[in-house]
């Protein structure tokens, strides 16, 4: 039980605004690019494994990352100066990507609107959409 509140305390860890800003400005522009390479990442033809790509690391639906991925991404992110400079960069950009990773575990919890719309009621489920709002019946739209 530690251990999960321990994970999902990093959503309030206090973090430089510019920093997230300039990070999340900085992924949008990678957006394809891996950032790591991960015993669980997705294979290459080559036999090579992948990790998150820059996109994937913005998802909240994406599953969650290890502490030590985040870190390594981390230390490569502050390393290519493109965001920032500092000494304690790195771990700052461990702190915005930590945050990010917190939010995963708790997204599909507490993300209110699609959670309705995912959960079925005696064969029926919630369609919030604008003109059409009322229960459909079955598991998809």
């Amino acid at each position: 039980m530690q251990n999960a509140l321990d994970f999902c305390s990093e959503i309030f860890v206090p973090v430089n605004d510019d920093l997230e800003n300039a990070l999340y400005k900085h992924l949008q522009s990678q957006s394809g690019n891996p950032y790591l390479t991960v015993e669980n990442g997705a294979k290459e033809d080559s036999g090579a494994t992948k990790g998150p790509t820059a996109s994937a690391l913005l998802d909240p639906e994406a599953p969650p990352l290890a502490q030590k991925d985040i870190k390594e991404i981390a230390k490569k992110i502050s390393s290519a100066g493109e965001i920032g400079s500092g000494e304690n960069l790195a771990e700052e950009v461990r702190l915005v990507l930590a945050r990010i990773n917190s939010r995963r575990t708790i997204h599909r919890e507490y993300d209110g609107m699609h959670s309705l719309e995912e959960e079925t009621f005696a064969g029926y489920r919630v369609r919030l959409e604008r003109g059409k709002l009322g229960l459909i019946a079955g598991a998809s739209a």
